[in-house]
């Protein structure tokens, strides 16, 4: 096994992961946006460019020999495109308010489950559960859980992010499409 485990969660710096288009992200905030306006909501909303999906991740400070086998694990991960749909915002574990989907995630479940064994084959541990969600702010109030217009798009790549201490977005390590020839590579 390798030292690195691949995990979700706040010290996740390098991770597998969905952007889902700019004008969904902005739905997803606006719903938020909507769900906690009041006074006394002391909710920290996140940006637009920090709206994602985590499939799988590093430890913070893994070194460029882990980085270069998430990638390898990635390239080994064929799956075609698929179509998803958030239509609820709950409030979650760590204080988090999410936005999750009832039935239109099942693409996304598999594609973890691929780059999961991809992962595993590369010597990488980590969870076996995956519930999809996109995190959109942090609060400590619970705000239940709210329908709203379902937020959809067919998802036809999954990336390799990065994030360094204070930055204001993600930066692309790595894209690999989903269906037709595998073009994908590290940046």
């Amino acid at each position: 096994m390798r030292a690195e485990s691949f995990i979700k969660g706040a010290r996740t710096r390098t991770f597998l992961g969905l952007l889902p288009p700019p004008s969904q992200r902005s739905a997803m905030r606006r719903a938020a946006e909507e769900i906690t306006r009041g006074p006394g909501t002391e909710t920290w909303l996140y940006g637009e460019p920090w709206l994602h999906v985590s499939l799988a991740g590093l430890l913070e400070g893994a070194g460029d020999e882990a980085v270069a086998a998430l990638g390898d694990a990635a390239d080994a991960v064929a799956y075609r495109p698929f179509d998803v749909a958030f239509d609820h915002i709950i409030s979650w574990r760590n204080n988090c308010l999410v936005a999750a989907g009832t039935d239109n995630v099942v693409g996304l479940i598999e594609l973890h489950e691929r780059i999961a064994t991809a992962l595993a084959k590369q010597g990488f541990r980590g969870p076996t559960r995956f519930t999809p969600h996109v995190t959109l702010a942090k609060s400590p109030i619970d705000f239940g859980d709210t329908d709203i217009r379902p937020v959809r798009w067919t998802v036809t790549e999954f990336v390799l992010l990065h994030r360094w201490p204070r930055a204001r977005r993600y930066a692309v390590l790595g894209r690999w499409p989903l269906g037709g020839p595998r073009r994908g590579a590290l940046i």
